[in-house]
């Protein structure tokens, strides 16, 4: 489980979350490693409500071999859910510039 502000930057011009930080707090709760090791294959995100500006999210997430299932809550309520499917990579494809 991982807690974020939603932050000035998150919002769009309209004073809604961006779309893509939702994913972005979906794909951060999985960690480093995880993610070194792992490319998602499909994703389906559902939104629910959106998170206001300020609010306190929390991302939590449940796994089943290289299956996903993802919540984004806020004030008690959901906000977005997600399944992933992911594919395991070499090491090696994962260099970031060395």
């Amino acid at each position: 489980m991982r807690w974020s502000r939603v932050r000035f930057y998150d919002l769009d011009m309209n004073g809604h979350v961006n779309n893509s930080k939702y994913l972005d707090w979906v794909f951060e709760v999985m960690g480093a490693d995880f993610l070194t090791h792992h490319i998602p294959k499909k994703v389906h995100l559902k939104y629910v409500k959106e998170v206001l500006a300020g609010g306190l999210i929390t991302s939590q997430y449940e796994q089943e071999g290289l299956k996903t299932q993802h919540q984004i809550t806020s004030d008690g309520q959901i906000n977005a859910q997600a399944e992933i499917e992911w594919e395991e990579v070499e090491e090696k494809g994962w260099n970031y510039g060395k």
